[in-house]
């Protein structure tokens, strides 16, 4: 990035090897950075100022990363300002008795990503609205992701209703040495919750 400043649109990967080091970017609405199908994705020493705006209809992350492998995301300092909102819900297949969530405003969410690491990052989330009851942010959402790596990271979350710091799940994950501190207005705050599927080692 070489010191470079992105105003109002983010940057979206869709390719293997692909670095983005040393941006500041500020982006309001749909997503600073969203990569899907990019393997040996690194994310370092980045500045990222994000605004979320969600009513409800269209989700809203800082970052978001699917389907990809040896991700790195490092370094990097998130202020991410976002609305608390309600958590769809949804029965699939139907008839099966298996709910699955689909949230809508998130500050970093890494799904499917084998062998992920995310170090060293300095994280703040703060909701800037409540759409919805039972309103409910995730600051970091790493799912179904075997092998990852979580740690010497510092996240901050100041929620509504219910707000959670890390939500993990996959095989053999490692959270250590993290610094994380959430606070709930009213009902709920949560540090870590690992849900499904899950395996590893969780300290310090």
């Amino acid at each position: 990035g070489s010191n470079a400043t992105l105003v109002g649109f983010g940057i979206n990967v869709t390719d293997d090897d692909v670095t983005i080091e040393g941006f500041t970017i500020n982006m309001t609405g749909n997503f600073a950075i969203v990569a899907d199908n990019a393997d040996n994705l690194i994310i370092s020493e980045n500045i990222i100022n994000y605004v979320g705006n969600t009513t409800g209809a269209e989700i809203n992350n800082a970052i978001r990363v699917s389907n990809s492998e040896n991700v790195v995301v490092e370094n990097n300092v998130l202020n991410i300002p976002i609305p608390s909102v309600y958590v769809p819900w949804a029965e699939i297949p139907a008839g099966s008795g298996i709910w699955v969530s689909s949230p809508v405003s998130e500050g970093i969410v890494l799904d499917n990503c084998s062998d992920l690491i995310l170090a060293g990052n300095d994280i703040a989330v703060e909701y800037n609205n409540i759409v919805g009851s039972y309103d409910t942010i995730y600051a970091v959402d790493v799912k179904n992701s075997p092998n990852a790596m979580v740690v010497n990271n510092n996240i901050e979350a100041k929620g509504h209703s219910y707000i959670y710091g890390l939500i993990i799940s996959g095989e053999n994950m490692t959270v250590s040495d993290n610094t994380i501190t959430v606070e709930s207005d009213s009902n709920y705050a949560n540090g870590i919750d690992v849900e499904g599927l899950a395996s590893g080692v969780i300290e310090n």
